[in-house]
């Protein structure tokens, strides 16, 4: 970089810092003025007066950013249920410079393109999420229990392939592929190799999906010995998924009382992942129509429609409220 090219990078992230106006308070009190640029379980990094700090994540109180539009309008057109309209916000974040709210729009649009039918384009996005931002917070985010058609599943498969390279979490998404896909013996054996993983988010998911895979092959012994081992072990993310499978298996045994309890966990503990959470509330209503409680149905359809309408069930809860009025 020559020294022109250097000065010209460092006036425009200063421009950028004043223009912005996200802050981050930090745990001694100090507060500090910018734009934060990076925010995981490690650290938050903030360009502040032309200054690039990092910040263990420990050290930082809270952070608050200041609002993109092209977001919030996004973030409205999905709770409104304009999932193609809102696609064309968050891409448009994309073209922009805030590179926080970047990321927070390709996690967004992972789960718009799986509501409108474009399994592979989510894919892509959340590799190219991972890609720019390995740490992201939204990687344990990613609709492991999808059950819907994969179009073009060897184009997806290449997808994952090319990016093998650069992203650690390609593998999880390879097994993905194959059960969605019904392919039992190859997702057995790829889930096997992700649950022995150093890598505690890999090992974490191919958790999920061992948990998956056992549900849907009906191996319930092995399936609940797994649940007995992880359930007072696992991280806040995977125990949700637990209480998920279990949700499940309950609500396949017509329990619906301790099925609606169990899907309950999910978005009181791990409210951070928004599908997850809003598709665990959408079979809680399904449970209070099961025991003809429609007014509590109708609310836990509602509260998916306020609080997470990113998820997968949002089209499902809306039609449901239409139903019960």
């Amino acid at each position: 970089m020559t020294s022109r090219s250097a000065c010209a990078f460092a006036v425009s992230w200063l421009l950028v810092s004043v223009l912005c106006a996200d802050e981050i308070v930090l745990s001694s009190g100090i507060t500090l003025k910018g734009q934060v640029v990076e925010r995981n379980s490690k650290q938050v990094v903030i360009v502040s007066s032309g200054r690039k700090i990092a910040y263990k994540a420990s050290e930082v109180g809270t952070v608050k950013l200041d609002p993109l539009p092209e977001f919030e309008e996004g973030q409205k057109l999905l709770a409104e249920g304009n999932v193609a309209a809102a696609i064309r916000a968050f891409e448009k974040v994309l073209n922009g410079d805030r590179v926080l709210f970047q990321e927070d729009a390709r996690a967004k649009l992972v789960f718009c393109y799986f509501r409108t039918g474009r399994p592979g384009d989510a894919v892509a996005a959340f590799l190219e999420m991972l890609r720019k931002a390995p740490d992201s917070r939204h990687r344990s985010g990613f609709p492991w229990h999808y059950e819907g058609e994969l179009t073009a599943p060897m184009q997806i498969r290449k997808t994952i392939a090319e990016a093998r390279k650069t992203v650690n979490l390609a593998p999880a998404l390879d097994a993905w592929v194959s059960l969605v896909a019904g392919e039992t013996a190859g997702a057995q054996k790829q889930i096997s190799a992700l649950v022995q993983s150093k890598d505690p988010v890999t090992a974490g998911i191919g958790t999920i999906l061992q948990l998956r895979l056992l549900f849907e092959s009906g191996k319930l012994v092995e399936y609940t010995r797994l649940v007995a081992e992880k359930k007072w072990t696992a991280r806040d993310d995977v125990w949700a998924w637990i209480w998920y499978w279990e949700g499940r298996r309950l609500m396949a045994e017509k329990d619906y009382p301790r099925a609606a309890l169990a899907l309950l966990h999910a978005p009181a503990v791990y409210p951070e992942n928004e599908c997850l959470a809003g598709d665990c509330l959408y079979l809680v209503g399904q449970c209070f129509e099961k025991m003809n409680q429609k007014d509590r149905a109708r609310n836990e359809y509602a509260a998916l429609m306020s609080q997470f309408p990113i998820a997968l069930a949002a089209d499902q809860a809306r039609k449901r409220i239409e139903v019960l009025k």
